[in-house]
């Protein structure tokens, strides 16, 4: 338990680094820390959040269903990290979940998601790609052109 003690340290580092650790051994203080970061409003807590829950995903897949399922979170900030981290971890098995999430009320949620699927790549992306070229959010349409970039000409 001592090292599950360090996510109550006054250090940022300290206490990510030991929610890595801990996640990376599948341990659940660890997860939950990583998770509750991804909601944070803060957005350097958030930011912390995606890149160590990425590292735990690559080094381990610890994190994997988590990250699947909180696609569907009712937390837009956890459904967009969500996406973020697993599109960074290029995580083949979420690419149904983050075709769905491309349909998100939340514009954040859907340009994370083609941010996705451009690194995670496959060409069953193609169509809700090209859909969400003419989203209402700027910032959406120019992801999706971005992620269909990323996978080539068909």
């Amino acid at each position: 338990a001592a090292l599950a003690d360090l996510l109550e340290d006054p250090s940022n580092q300290v206490r990510f680094s030991t929610a890595a650790a801990l996640a990376t051994m599948g341990r659940s203080q660890g997860i939950e820390f990583l998770f509750e970061a991804l909601r944070n409003t803060d957005s350097i807590l958030r930011a912390n959040a995606v890149k160590f829950l990425t590292n735990v995903q690559q080094q381990s897949g610890a994190v994997e269903s988590q990250l699947i399922a909180a696609l569907s979170d009712e937390d837009p900030l956890s459904r967009a990290g969500a996406a973020q981290v697993l599109g960074q971890a290029r995580v083949q098995s979420a690419l149904s979940a983050l075709l769905t999430a491309t349909a998100d009320k939340v514009a954040d949620v859907r340009a994370n998601a083609a941010i996705a699927l451009g690194h995670i790549g496959g060409d069953q992306s193609r169509a809700q790609l090209e859909k969400l070229r003419h989203d209402s959010d700027a910032t959406v349409s120019y992801y999706a052109e971005w992620a269909l970039g990323q996978l080539g000409p068909s």
